[in-house]
């Protein structure tokens, strides 16, 4: 038998190891992503007194962010000084850790499963890629998963019944983190409220908790709704209105959304099977909460046709459950087969963080749901999103130097860029914070996620869309490329994204702006300084139009 001091040794090791082993990948994947940049634009601009703005210059503010709660906290490390980019991150991570050890805490407190199942629960919930990743990365995405997993905490950690207040507060946090939140909520309080405890007195008070939840949650997110249509005018963000609308593509690309993360990481997959097993014999109604809010992130994410960033952004706030159901399930194994399984999970886990996974890409490539590129491992997705962040930072930097507050700028990625140059009106061909493209264009097939609806550079030079503009546009776009030519071997420098285009192309582009929309095209080059931060041998090429 195990004395009591020994047990609380066990389980501090157990703890401190899957605390470990996630900090070891949220270390390996450790990234800012470009999309987060569009937040830390929108949190200066309200940290400056502008307001939730990303362009100063619109009379009427577009709301090109999905996560409230999140821009305004990041207002405030801006205004007491701090690195915006920084305090995301660190931010994120903090409520990684919380996450993992809050899943592991409530686990053992209602599953009954031991030291060692403590110990391999932790260990699967750490060892998953998308844990690791999404525990940096920028977004509100870990903050959101530990709100919504705290609703479930505060329902059903303890045996004595559910806390009010804390549910209470997690949710209102959860619904205001991102627009999203409120569903993953209705997932758990739904559950809840069909399972029944086996006391009467513990039922009534399950329920109440439930009804007061929902009333809060309800009042919250109606109240966020009337600010937003008071502030932008409208009931729900741009980023939604932008979004496909629905259609059998977007959800047979959600399917493939869906099938390819299984692929990537089936240890989800046998956390679901096992999980669901004898569920009766144990605390009903925190298995049932959890199953729904895995399935239930599952059809969200086939309903909205899946994202097209690595390893199931939109699933992250469900992977708490899955290892809860874990956990369960292996309580129902033998020991040996119990641990056997834990490892294979853990290793096949491990394996495709450095893009080993066991599924081979014959398997994988049929599943490809970023339709506007080639095939990659979610990996490989990873790796090119962290090169391009890296490149648009500095390409940012560059134009802040070479361009005029008061300017304007087309852009495609938007992010780090935008960022950079706070001072510049921006107009976005995906429309996140140009609701012009969204009016005036239709979704294009074969995009990938989240990236249905996209313009060419000369649709702001339209008349009709001229006309709409605070502005016209300075410049149709910049890029950062190399002051030389480039001689045959001499491999291309990472930060160098694409040769910029060669002079039959800007020839070609001139006399096509000429022609159909009376535009005279320049292009400015400025030489970038090695004293100032950048590359040896870099260039900032403007295309400066000029309406004659």
């Amino acid at each position: 038998m195990t004395t009591p001091g020994k047990m609380g040794t066990s389980t501090l090791a157990a703890y401190a190891a899957a605390a470990f082993v996630w900090y070891w990948f949220a270390e390996r994947f450790d990234f800012v992503c470009d999309d987060a940049f569009i937040s830390y634009r929108y949190s200066h601009h309200l940290a400056e007194g502008a307001g939730l703005v990303y362009n100063t210059a619109r009379a009427v503010p577009v709301e090109g962010y999905s996560n409230f709660l999140w821009v305004v906290c990041l207002s405030l490390f801006e205004r007491l000084g701090f690195d915006v980019s920084v305090a995301a991150c660190h931010t994120s991570k903090v409520c990684g850790l919380l996450l993992l050890l809050g899943t592991m805490r409530l686990a053992e407190q209602r599953l009954r499963i031991g030291v060692g199942g403590l110990a391999a629960t932790g260990l699967f919930l750490a060892s998953l890629p998308a844990f690791g990743l999404w525990s940096t990365g920028g977004l509100a995405t870990m903050p959101q998963a530990l709100a919504i997993f705290g609703v479930l905490y505060a329902l059903h950690g303890s045996e004595d019944g559910p806390r009010i207040l804390p549910a209470v507060t997690c949710a209102t946090l959860a619904t205001l983190l991102r627009a999203d939140g409120v569903g993953y909520l209705g997932l758990i309080l739904a559950a809840t409220l069909v399972g029944s405890a086996a006391d009467s007195v513990l039922r009534q008070r399950m329920r109440a908790a439930v009804a007061v939840t929902a009333a809060a949650t309800a009042t919250v997110f109606i109240a966020h709704a009337v600010w937003r249509h008071g502030y932008y005018g409208e009931w729900v963000p741009n980023t939604a209105q932008i979004k496909a609308e629905f259609s059998s593509e977007r959800l047979y690309r959600g399917l493939l959304y869906i099938s390819s993360f299984f692929m990537a990481l089936p240890a989800v997959l046998v956390a679901i099977g096992i999980g669901t097993q004898r569920w009766r014999e144990g605390p009903t109604q925190l298995l049932l909460a959890a199953a729904a809010l895995v399935v239930g992130s599952f059809g969200y994410c086939v309903w909205v046709g899946g994202d097209f960033m690595p390893f199931g952004r939109f699933l992250v706030p469900a992977l708490p459950a899955v290892a809860l159901l874990f956990a369960w399930g292996l309580s129902r194994l033998a020991p040996k087969p119990a641990w056997a399984l834990t490892l294979l999970c853990i290793l096949s886990s491990g394996l495709e963080a450095y893009d080993r996974g066991p599924a081979p890409e014959a398997l994988r490539r049929p599943l490809h749901f970023r339709s506007d590129r080639k095939f990659q491992t979610e990996v490989a997705r990873w790796e090119e999103m962290k090169r391009n962040v890296a490149a648009w930072d500095l390409w940012g930097r560059a134009v802040a130097r070479h361009t005029a507050p008061g300017e304007s700028i087309i852009l495609g990625g938007m992010g780090a860029i935008g960022f950079r140059t706070s001072e510049l009106t921006v107009y976005d061909t995906y429309g996140l914070v140009t609701p012009e493209v969204g009016a005036h264009t239709t979704p294009q097939e074969g995009a990938s996620p989240g990236h249905d609806v996209r313009v060419q550079n000369d649709f702001f030079l339209r008349p009709e869309i001229l006309g709409e503009l605070p502005s016209r546009p300075t410049y149709l776009g910049a890029q950062v490329g190399l002051a030389r030519p480039l001689p045959a071997g001499e491999p291309a420098p990472e930060w160098l994204l694409t040769p910029f285009p060669d002079e039959a192309y800007i020839q070609n582009l001139s006399d096509h702006l000429s022609k159909d929309f009376g535009v005279r095209l320049e292009v400015l080059t400025h030489p970038l300084e090695t004293d100032d931060g950048f590359p040896e041998s870099s260039a900032l090429n403007l295309l400066r139009l000029h309406y004659d």
